[in-house]
């Protein structure tokens, strides 16, 4: 091998396109691996909004049940007297 001007020895083509294509593979596997990580990272994160948004409208349905339950409880002692209708 000939030796630069700065000291470092000299490669040859081949040389260089083989280092190239090593450094290509490892940056094409590394950003993989993150892709796959990030996805994985989303998904999880999907599936918890999910699931908390559920919740937040089962709890929503029940507040709304209870409120028409009492609602009409209250309409059927004006009505009719009593909480109990037709009693």
């Amino acid at each position: 091998m000939n030796q630069a001007p700065d000291g470092e020895p000299k490669r040859t083509f081949s040389e260089e396109i083989d280092r190239l294509i090593v450094a290509l593979r490892a940056l094409l596997g590394g950003h993989w691996a993150l892709l796959q990580a990030e996805l994985g990272a989303i998904a999880r994160d999907l599936i918890g909004t999910l699931i908390a948004g559920v919740i937040i409208i089962g709890l929503l349905l029940t507040a709304l049940l209870g409120l028409f339950i009492a609602l009409f409880l209250v309409i059927g002692s004006e009505i009719f007297g009593s909480m109990l209708w037709g009693a």
